[in-house]
């Protein structure tokens, strides 16, 4: 990995199709330049890149103390106040093989803040709620009425169904497997509708199970 630090340009910045800026990155907070690769343009920044063919951001390193599960942002191209002209986040794309921590399930985006291109890695929020919109703890065990995960008695012959609804309230999507039901009762269950996946950001899926208990 090659020692951060500032590159600048004079004049204006065009991020073209097929181009790569090579970002690296050595400490997770620190200052940009020193820490991580900064270009500070004085001009105007252009992506002119599509999303058909985008610029790519080859983020490298392997920065001491990195955590899949906390969300991190790095300034690495600056420009005068104002927009970064055609911006749009699809016309990029982020190269992460050389960046050595793994990243769980997070991954790597950039947005335009004010004229700065800055480099994000985001991370997923997963809440699964139950009856009512009851948040279920993760590694909750015990089941209660008020969540649903408790079904109470059901009589001789009936059934009962509560679904359970999965948000991701992060800027990365997830992905969730099918729903299995263990434990010493898992016969007296079943899973009638499985959620869809990936959830994206800001998404939700549900899943229902259905109480085949007797009493």
């Amino acid at each position: 990995v090659d020692l951060p630090g500032t590159l600048t340009v004079a004049g204006d910045l065009s991020l073209s199709v097929g181009g790569t800026y090579r970002c690296d990155l050595t400490n997770l907070t620190g200052a940009a330049g020193v820490d991580w690769d900064q270009i500070a343009v004085a001009g105007t920044i252009t992506a002119n890149a599509s999303s058909d063919d985008p610029f790519t951001i080859s983020v490298a390193g392997n920065p001491p103390g990195f955590d899949p599960a906390t969300p991190y942002a790095w300034t690495i191209a600056t420009a005068p106040a104002g927009a970064i002209a055609n911006f749009s986040a699809d016309r990029f794309t982020v190269d992460s093989d050389d960046f050595l921590p793994s990243p769980g399930a997070g991954s790597f985006g950039v947005e335009d803040v004010d004229g700065a291109l800055v480099l994000r890695f985001l991370v997923p929020v997963i809440s699964v709620r139950g009856l009512d919109g009851v948040e279920i703890a993760d590694g909750e065990t015990t089941p209660t009425e008020a969540s649903g995960t408790d079904f109470g008695e059901v009589a001789l012959n009936e059934s009962l169904a509560h679904t359970f609804t999965v948000t991701n309230t992060g800027g990365a999507p997830f992905t969730i497997a099918d729903v299995a039901i263990g434990g010493d009762q898992a016969a007296d269950f079943v899973v009638t509708a499985q959620g869809t996946s990936p959830v994206p950001e800001g998404g939700g899926t549900s899943f229902t199970s259905r109480s085949r208990r007797r009493i």
